[in-house]
């Protein structure tokens, strides 16, 4: 049995190989169950990936998430986006990768005044957002509709596309939804 971890599932998968004849095994993997978490892919997640691709030819990677401004996620509010939401100052600005950690770049960024974290804005791919919203749509909470596919999660998470972005929008000292407000016209 082996967990494969993320920031957005857990999922346990098993892999079962079966005899199919004279010294040929078929491997399958198979989904037992999955949950939201904040716990980080492995570094031999990779070798998992790797296997599964060559057991599966037909699999092929998970698309990588489209980030604007030049992939640069910090770039998503500027200092007057800040000043109209009123963040307290001065704010510091940390670019991360949300998932997976093999990303060649930042997705998310996450803006902090001392300890205190103000908001977070990641850029997800399209499976992300519909896993999401399938699996993990707050039944409690009403995202507005004046934001394109707006949803919030069971975990407080405001999502949103445009334009072939999907965006989350995290909990912070701000509101979720003015800050999505701001992005929107960028995208």
């Amino acid at each position: 049995m082996r967990q494969i971890l993320s920031r957005h599932a857990v999922r346990i998968a098993v892999r079962i190989a079966v005899r199919i004849g004279a010294g040929a095994t078929l491997a399958l993997t198979v989904l037992v169950g999955c949950r939201r978490g904040e716990q980080q892919r492995t570094g031999s997640d990779a070798a998992t990936d790797a296997a599964s691709a060559a057991a599966f030819p037909s699999h092929r990677p998970a698309p990588l998430p489209k980030v604007p401004f030049n992939q640069q996620p910090c770039q998503s509010l500027s200092a007057a986006d800040e000043a109209a939401l009123q963040f307290v100052t001065p704010v510091r600005a940390v670019p991360h990768k949300e998932t997976p950690d093999s990303l060649p770049y930042d997705n998310a960024c996450r803006w902090y005044n001392g300890g205190t974290e103000l908001t977070l804005i990641g850029y997800m791919t399209q499976q992300d957002y519909d896993a999401t919203s399938q699996g993990m749509r707050s039944t409690e909470r009403a995202a507005p509709s004046d934001i394109p596919g707006a949803f919030y999660d069971r975990v407080g998470y405001l999502w949103f596309t445009k334009n072939g972005y999907y965006v989350e929008v995290g909990p912070g000292s701000h509101s979720r939804e003015a800050v999505a407000r701001v992005l929107v016209p960028k995208l």
